[in-house]
């Protein structure tokens, strides 16, 4: 159900298809930035993502790192605050933004394609083979003499997390 993904507004979704030909299936691991993601499990048909969106998602994580790095993409072009509350009571924040999702510059915000897929699945199936469509890695410092607790998301619907971890 290519629909129920909706990435962008127009009905349009990453393919599962194509995720598969990059080696990513629900529940495999995805190593990117120096740090190893599980990709979501979700059923199809369900969202895989969080979307940043009015005062952004605030996501548990507990651990330690000098880096968190983010599994994400973007439509449209974004950039936001994430901020890292430690288990102390004390937080850090920090920009994250990633590139579009297709044919934009690979490395805004510092972002590097983690995950390169051939289409895009619009909700009449897949379209536009040929072309990346790609999921990103970027990172934020963190303290590393200190245990994350939360992490706020950017405040930005354009921006789509699929996964985090923390990484020396």
């Amino acid at each position: 159900n290519p629909a129920a993904g909706d990435f962008d507004g127009y009905d349009d979704s990453f393919s599962a298809q194509a995720l598969a030909a990059a080696g990513v299936r629900p529940g495999s691991a995805v190593r990117a930035g120096g740090a190893v993601f599980t990709w979501p499990t979700a059923p199809a048909g369900t969202p895989d993502n969080v979307q940043g969106r009015d005062g952004g998602a605030t996501i548990d994580l507990s651990g330690s790192g000098s880096r968190l790095v983010f599994l994400g993409a973007e439509y449209g072009a974004a950039q936001g605050a994430v901020t890292v509350t430690y288990t102390d009571g004390t937080s850090s924040t920090a920009r994250l933004g990633f590139p579009n999702w297709c044919c934009s510059s690979t490395h805004r915000y510092g972002a590097t394609p983690a995950i390169v897929t051939s289409h895009y699945d619009f909700f009449t199936g897949p379209e536009a083979f040929g072309t990346h469509y790609d999921i990103y890695e970027n990172s934020v410092p963190v303290d590393p003499s200190k245990t994350v607790a939360t992490v706020t998301l950017p405040s930005q619907p354009a921006i789509h997390v699929f996964a985090m971890a923390l990484a020396s």
